[in-house]
């Protein structure tokens, strides 16, 4: 494709870099404003205003953006509607809450320095969100949309198993085909293609107790 200038062929991987690059300040500055809200797991205040402002980015870079209500704080689900009927669904998703408990940004405010950003929760994972939207944004004002469905699901309960959105990942995981989760890279650039899973079980024991080593066999039993 041509670059609307006369300059010859540019390639899209080309042109996004570009858009991106002219859009740098903007970028950090969205990093510095999400990671400078405190959202520790729990801290619905928090989540809340980060969630807020992750809805309106997506809206601002073209993507209809909603609410999912939940009682420890906000969910954010996105979606670009398709083009051609029975497509294919890519999913993007990422998590708004951090691991840090409410004053750890006064504690350790959000800076750059010598190229990198610092902060409660830049790597895992605000940065990533504010990369899909910059994507999202990108995508529109380019106009590269895929003709097929795209959808964003950002959680705000990912650090303790997801509870409240696991049905949101259950239904929308569920009809994609694809799926990039917005996690930082290895620290050699690699990207993780895979991940185990946990699971929690609860078990209901019916019996006597006792100690295995106390009520052995050959030895009085013992209460």
């Amino acid at each position: 494709m041509r670059d609307g200038s006369g300059n010859g062929l540019v390639s899209v991987k080309e042109r996004v870099l570009a858009f991106l690059k002219e859009r740098e300040s903007e970028m950090i500055g969205l990093i510095g404003r999400v990671v400078g809200i405190d959202s520790g797991t729990g801290y619905v205040e928090g989540l809340n205003q980060v969630a807020s402002m992750f809805r309106q980015a997506l809206v601002d870079a073209g993507v209809p953006a909603e609410f999912v209500a939940a009682p420890g704080g906000n969910h954010v689900l996105g979606r670009v509607a398709s083009r051609q009927p029975g497509g294919a669904v890519s999913l993007v998703v990422g998590h708004m809450d951090t691991v840090f408990p409410p004053g750890t940004v006064a504690e350790r405010p959000f800076r750059v320095e010598g190229g990198r950003a610092y902060g409660p929760g830049v790597e895992d994972m605000k940065s990533g969100l504010v990369c899909a939207v910059y994507a999202a944004k990108a995508l529109t004002e380019l106009d590269l949309w895929p003709g097929h469905e795209v959808v964003f699901f950002f959680n705000s309960d990912e650090e303790i198993r997801s509870p409240s959105s696991a049905h949101v990942f259950a239904r929308e995981g569920g009809r994609a085909d694809e799926c990039y989760v917005l996690e930082g890279a290895r620290d050699d650039g690699s990207v993780v293609t895979a991940r185990k899973g946990s699971a929690r079980f609860r078990l209901t024991v019916a019996g006597r107790p006792s100690h295995s080593g106390a009520n052995s066999p050959g030895r009085p039993e013992r209460d």
